[in-house]
């Protein structure tokens, strides 16, 4: 959830969070393409799975202009647990906020 109220839905048990790429039309699965600052936002920014083990969605970084979750910068291509309420924030000035809402869907 952004703060202009957008929702950005993860329909699967991964995915990218990042921008469309432009030269060759690739979209992420959470793209933030025209959101406002959304230029320093990565291509690539994350990825997010569900981690069985743990029953939760993981964050991985992969970013130049970094994350933070929570107001902690994740480091670079480390897993991070996933809770409901998180605050993610993208890019070295945090420009993208987005709140965390994990909800289950059933068949």
């Amino acid at each position: 959830l952004h703060s202009s109220e957008q929702n950005f839905i993860l329909l699967r048990e991964s995915g990218i969070i990042g921008r469309q790429n432009l030269t060759n039309g690739t979209r992420p699965e959470i793209d933030l393409t025209g959101l406002p600052h959304a230029g320093i936002i990565s291509r690539t920014h994350a990825h997010l799975y569900w981690d069985f083990a743990q029953q939760t969605y993981m964050i991985v970084d992969d970013s130049r202009n970094g994350s933070y979750l929570n107001d902690k910068l994740l480091p670079r291509g480390a897993p991070h647990s996933l809770s409901h309420g998180d605050k993610l924030q993208l890019g070295q000035d945090r420009l993208i906020c987005l709140q965390v809402e994990l909800t289950h869907i059933s068949n």
